[in-house]
């Protein structure tokens, strides 16, 4: 992913890159089981050959594709023999990195369309007319955006790191709306928690922004079109879905994960007759690695799994001068039919001398060099390299599946293999054939998007169905544009939803004019081309006139404090007016209620940490709309609920704590992919007095060895760093139930604050866990506590119980016990704040103990905390 490739001899830049860093992640494998063998059975075959297994990740469970992770003593050549031979293995593969591929060469920033001669070449800055993919032709046809059926066309961009609020992109960046954002619940059951905006292979959530390449990327395949804003892609409404890899140090095993995520998403589509997933017909992958077929089997047998669900693949072959049927890459050498791989082009139809090829492994070319696209910070930008080739043929694909084709359409639902198989044939056979492409590359041309989408048409019977359509509605009326087959006249007829029979529309003069409807009513519309006889299948598309009383949608909230909050909604255009009551929860009365026409206001003079129930209705000229209802929680209940903790998460695929227990509270969580919060307060705990914790690990396989950490909030300034607040670490066990106990501080603040609990998998060279880590293996859980102040002396112990001396002291003092029944098991140092600087456990059972060797502060003033077994006593000291 870090790497990128310049036109070098492959061979010395091979050998100059295992020079400086291997080719995979040592001891890292990719396994693929079938279904008699259990990833449990793994470590006594691995033992058998001298390997220990260390951990294991799940990168597909509908496909069984496991990362291994081996000792550092393995041989990894002689344990991929073994599960290669394996009768219940599948397929293994060692665990390369991958890298994208792009060429920087930055130019002046152009909002124009003249400079994207990729789309139409005038000949402008020394190009060949026509050089072009024809794309404006292509748009007299489809400009992306449904299917026939009433699909939502996405393709999934596989990449570094995504810029989904760029003006240019965001109406067409994919959201997962059957996801609630950041709830730590996976709301639609597709396996991926909080994967709202698209899914991260490394931290497990939608974590997607970050990197510059992705942003161009998405911008040649889909930046939005007839906007007046910048540039256009390919596929003027097509929606993307963001899978993020990691950008410094990308391996096959992300791009395995990667790939599952929109193999799960279009089985889930299929699964649920649309109601989740996601309608993923294409995937793009601007990057590669080194090496054959043979070196990444299971990243390439992606392609058939794919393919299989009706997902075409479009990859970029190397930014190299080479001959990748001779020397080699993934994945231009991958042997799958639902693949695609391409090379890039120039305003000339040249091919660039900085890109691959070869006749058996890449199949076609497309414009890439000095192509412009959009950038990071809402910029665009002059790019070139075979990853801005590759987008333009994924928008390609893409816009197929938004031709006015129902036989195609319905192929893709009832065989989606074949229609996949179709689409790439399609593809490769409309390209326009150029001379220094020839014996270049398989087909020898540069793809045609004009010709593909004819193609299409072309096999939707002898008669073809109209194309280009558009509807707009009023409350009473719908103009209705689109354009019939050549020589073809047409029929259209419409009628109310559900209801029997049809209108005949006339006259039959484009644009079409339908008047008399009725308002906010579903209509059917259906078109059917005559071919001098031969009439074409029908085309039916619904529309909806305006005039609805509907409850206002898309609420913001903003200026959310202790007292106050601003709501924001969407204009409806039958509304006179808005209907907006705010009450507490389970109240019937309102606090505020207001009739208005603007659709903002400032909701004041509010509870403190009190949660409201909004309601806000449109007021129309004869109704009033049904209610729309969202929840709202003032701030000041205390830091675990106001405050925004750091990021910590762990994979839960291997382990997980199952249950965790501080003082009176016990909670089974269960395995919750990797991070949970609970937002219910677990528990009450008092300053100064002391608690047990618990924690029970759970395991989907051998019992492995883990660490953990527990950070308590004290002083709710948002995070764990202050002295003290991390109050517990086990840094190496295996056992069933972990317990200890820990005193809180005296020095605490008040109020509602977060606990942070992480177990993460260890070996002897790792770390516990820190408290904002991402991190293999394990998992991390967040509670919110109450704190409250109590007393400083036990009515079992008395404040002469302890003597302290010499006072003042310097570097050590004196710990006596004058009270012989009770024990002294534990003193502190504290700061004026409560921060501890030194601590020390006492385990025998002495009178006197010497504290010494006690770090600098810079202060004179101490407080020394005794815990006994009968109760805590606190002690003031001076230093000097």
């Amino acid at each position: 992913m870090k790497r990128v490739f310049v036109s070098l001899v492959f061979l010395h830049f091979f050998s100059f890159l295992t020079a400086q860093k291997q080719d995979h992640v040592k001891g890292q494998v990719l396994v693929q089981l079938l279904n008699n063998l259990k990833i449990t059975d793994l470590p006594n075959i691995l033992s058998r050959h001298k390997a220990e297994l260390i951990s294991t990740r799940c990168l597909s469970e509908e496909l069984n594709i496991w990362q291994l992770q081996l000792d550092e003593f393995a041989d990894e050549k002689a344990i991929l023999n073994m599960l290669r031979s394996h009768p219940s293995v599948s397929n293994a593969q060692l665990n390369h990195y991958v890298e994208l591929r792009s060429i920087l060469t930055t130019l002046p920033n152009d909002s124009q369309f003249s400079s994207q001669w990729h789309l139409l070449n005038t000949g402008q800055s020394g190009g060949t007319a026509g050089a072009d993919i024809k794309a404006t032709q292509t748009w007299d046809i489809t400009t992306g955006g449904m299917t026939t059926n009433g699909d939502t066309i996405v393709v999934a961009v596989i990449d570094s790191g995504f810029e989904p609020n760029h003006p240019d992109i965001l109406p067409n960046h994919w959201f997962n709306w059957k996801e609630i954002p950041n709830n730590g619940i996976d709301d639609d059951l597709n396996g991926f928690v909080d994967d709202f905006k698209g899914w991260n292979t490394k931290t497990l959530n939608d974590s997607i922004t970050g990197g510059n390449h992705a942003v161009k990327v998405e911008g040649m395949i889909g930046a939005v079109g007839n906007n007046t804003r910048g540039v256009t892609g390919v596929n003027w409404k097509v929606k993307m879905m963001s899978i993020k890899i990691d950008t410094e140090n990308g391996t096959e095993a992300d791009v395995v994960a990667a790939y599952n995520y929109a193999l799960v998403m279009r089985r889930l589509y299929h699964k649920t007759n649309g109601k989740k997933g996601a309608f993923v017909v294409a995937t793009n992958s601007s990057f590669g690695s080194n090496g054959f077929a043979a070196d990444a089997p299971l990243w390439c047998a992606m392609y058939d799994t794919l393919g299989n669900a009706g997902i075409l693949n479009v990859g970029s072959t190397v930014n190299a001068n080479n001959n990748v049927d001779v020397v080699g890459d993934i994945p231009s050498t991958c042997p799958s039919d639902y693949l695609i791989i391409v090379t890039s082009t120039d305003r000339n139809d040249v091919r660039d001398s900085g890109a691959g090829f070869g006749v058996t492994h890449v199949d076609v070319a497309a414009p890439g060099v000095a192509v412009y696209t959009t950038a990071q910070n809402g910029s665009y930008i002059t790019d070139e390299g075979t990853s801005f080739a590759c987008p333009i043929v994924t928008g390609i694909a893409a816009l197929a599946y938004a031709t006015p084709c129902s036989d195609f359409i319905n192929l893709s639902k009832t065989s989606p293999k074949t229609a996949t198989l179709f689409l790439k044939d399609w593809i490769l056979r409309s390209v326009d054939i150029k001379v220094d492409l020839m014996n270049k590359i398989k087909t020898g041309g540069r793809v045609n998007a004009f010709k593909t989408l004819q193609k299409v048409l072309g096999n939707c019977g002898s008669c073809q169905q109209p194309s280009a359509l558009t509807i707009s509605t009023t409350t009473s009326n719908a103009q209705i544009s689109f354009k019939p087959p050549t020589g073809a006249t047409f029929q259209a007829r419409y009628r109310r939803k559900n209801e029997v029979n049809w209108v005949v529309v006339s006259p039959l003069v484009l644009p079409l004019s339908i008047t008399d409807l009725t308002e906010c009513t579903d209509y059917d519309l259906e078109l059917k081309s005559n071919c001098n006889g031969d009439f074409s299948t029908p085309y039916t598309v619904p529309f909806k006139t305006d005039g609805c009383c509907s409850p206002p949608d898309q609420i913001e909230i903003s200026d959310l404090t202790q007292k106050q909050f601003k709501i924001k909604f969407s204009k409806i255009t039958a509304a006179l007016g808005y209907v907006v009551c705010v009450k507490e929860m389970d109240a019937n009365t309102c606090v505020f209620e207001k009739t208005m026409n603007d659709t903002s206001v400032l909701i004041s003079n509010l509870s403190v940490c009190k949660r409201y129930q909004v309601s806000i209705k449109s007021n129309c000229s004869a109704q009033i709309s049904p209610e729309t209802v969202i929840q709202v929680q003032t701030l000041g209940c205390g830091p675990c609920f106001d405050l925004k903790y750091c990021t910590a998460r762990g994979s839960s695929v291997s382990e997980w704590i199952d249950s965790f227990s501080v003082a009176d509270f016990h909670f089974k969580s269960g395995k919750n992919a990797g991070y949970v919060k609970f937002d219910t307060v677990a528990t009450v705990l008092r300053s100064g007095k002391k608690y047990q914790f618990a924690l029970k690990p759970a395991f989907a396989g051998p019992i492995y060895n883990e660490s953990l950490r527990v950070w308590i909030d004290y002083n709710g300034d948002g995070d764990f760093e202050d002295a003290g607040e991390q109050v517990w670490e086990v840094t190496k066990f295996n056992a069933v139930v972990k317990s200890d106990s820990f005193t809180v501080p005296f020095a605490v603040s008040e109020g509602v604050t977060r606990m942070r609990v992480a177990m993460k998998y260890v070996t002897a060279s790792n770390t516990p866990p820190q408290y904002c880590e991402v991190f293999d293996g394990g998992e991390v859980e967040d509670y919110c506590i109450r704190l409250e102040k109590s007393s400083s002396v036990s009515p079992l112990i008395s404040d002469n119980d302890v003597k302290l001396y010499p006072n003042p002291f310097n570097n050590y003092f004196i710990l006596k016990n004058e009270n012989k029944t009770n024990r002294i098991l534990r003193v502190e140092l504290l700061y004026a704040d409560g921060r501890i600087f030194y601590a020390k456990q006492f385990d025998a059972s002495e009178n006197e103990y010497l504290v010494a060797d006690l770090p600098p502060i810079g202060v004179n003033i101490v407080f020394v905390k005794i815990e006994t077994e009968k109760g805590v006593l606190v002690k003031k000291m001076i230093r000097f």
